[in-house]
């Protein structure tokens, strides 16, 4: 009978080992059974659709005989309910599996990795730290279809408290987007996110311009002379003003990606916001930075130019380079240093297209072929010098127009002609 209880506890405790395997009984179709090895486990043996079974509860003393008799109790109910307890419990393990490979987490891992290949660099390392700091610790291991948006509020609000509202926004659109995948994955059947944005701070954003060119010249002459201003960090503003790239391409570079004899600088398109590979000209300024960089970052083709021990990411953090532009007093964006040679050039004259390659925005007119057949490089090396050699005579004191002729009168630069290819 289930209520008989046969065995005690001493009793299994010095159950000793034979030459075959034995079982002792407890009642109710539970038993101890002991191998020759001296390994004891706890059994259950039941019918089920008119055929003898056995369930294994566990190895004793890891289930004690109380425990045992618990979980006989159980998968009695289990039985009586008409189902088999062995087939439920295995349901129950499959669905803890399950569970843990849809923690939302696992999903966002999975989001990352689905999408790394059509992000930026850049792009890719700021979700992933976003997901790290602010979402895994609080919602990381949960169910992703049983994140309540409370909980998702809660991680967000806190990231606000310490300061970082942006943080706190961004972080939310992350979340909403891995929702998104969940549901469209069928690992979730609603987006906690969605409308969290309403209820949030919103961020005051103060926004720098970009660097007056009445400045340009005042510019180059506190980089040049800067102290208290880390070389690599100085070397990484003075090419971002020769070259108008985009902060990241421009802090991830290798000492692989430079042809120093051609004076080209050749960006791979995983880092290029249009995932396409970037040639750069390279003047005769910039090969000078880079020449004296050397010494400080070259460790071999596939070390980082503006290598940072700090930085996780082994090369220049996100924020230095603007934090260094207002120590020296000047409080823009470094991404203005691109609306300011963009400006400038135009008003020169020079082609808008050949501009708009050096940015490596799309060209979506009649000269879209060429711009896609050769990227105008050979232009945009003169089209460089002449900007690099304008910055040159503004640090020496010039006006724009005295620095934009005095080059003239040196440069031989073919400027806004329709003929020139």
């Amino acid at each position: 009978m289930h209520g008989e209880k046969l065995l005690k506890a001493k009793q299994i405790e010095q159950a000793q080992p034979k030459e075959k395997v034995y079982r002792l009984r407890d009642g109710g179709g539970l038993f101890l059974l002991v191998r020759p090895d001296g390994h004891k486990y706890f059994q259950y043996r039941y019918t089920f659709g008119g055929k003898e079974r056995l369930c294994q509860i566990g190895a004793y003393p890891a289930v004690s005989l109380e425990a045992a008799r618990a979980e006989l109790d159980r998968h009695r109910r289990v039985l009586m309910s008409g189902k088999d307890p062995v087939t439920e419990r295995r349901v129950v393990e499959a669905k803890g599996v399950a569970a843990a490979a849809t923690t939302f987490e696992a999903v966002a891992t999975e989001w990352l990795t689905h999408n790394k290949e059509h992000w930026s660099a850049h792009h890719h390392e700021r979700n992933e730290g976003l997901l790290k700091r602010i979402l895994f610790p609080q919602i990381g291991k949960l169910p992703i279809d049983e994140v309540p948006g409370a909980t998702l509020l809660a991680a967000l609000r806190a990231c606000e408290k310490r300061g970082r509202v942006e943080s706190a926004r961004r972080a939310r659109a992350v979340a909403e987007q891995v929702f998104a995948w969940a549901i469209g994955s069928h690992m979730a059947s609603n987006n906690p996110a969605t409308g969290l944005g309403a209820v949030m701070k919103k961020t005051k954003v103060k926004h720098f311009d970009a660097l007056p060119r009445a400045e340009l010249g005042n510019f180059v002459r506190a980089l040049r002379t800067a102290q208290d201003i880390d070389p690599v960090t100085r070397s990484g503003l003075g090419l971002m003003l020769l070259t108008a790239l985009r902060d990241h391409e421009l802090r991830a570079a290798q000492w692989r990606e430079f042809d120093i004899k051609a004076g080209v600088w050749t960006i791979p398109a995983e880092r290029m916001k249009r995932r396409e590979p970037h040639s750069v000209p390279l003047p005769s300024q910039a090969l000078a930075i880079l020449e004296g960089l050397r010494p400080l970052t070259d460790k071999g083709t596939t070390s980082y130019v503006f290598a940072s021990s700090k930085a996780k990411s082994g090369y220049m953090a996100e924020n230095t380079m603007r934090l260094a532009m207002h120590r020296l007093g000047f409080k823009v964006t470094v991404h203005g240093l691109r609306s300011l040679l963009t400006d400038t050039l135009n008003e020169m004259d020079f082609r808008p297209d050949w501009v708009e390659a050096q940015l490596h925005h799309a060209i979506e007119n009649k000269v879209t072929a060429a711009y896609k057949r050769t990227g105008f490089l050979d232009q945009r090396k003169g089209m460089m010098a002449f900007w690099a050699d304008y910055c040159d005579r503004r640090a020496e004191g010039l006006t724009h127009e005295q620095a934009e002729a005095a080059v003239r009168g040196a440069t031989v630069v073919p400027i806004n002609s329709s003929k020139a290819a």
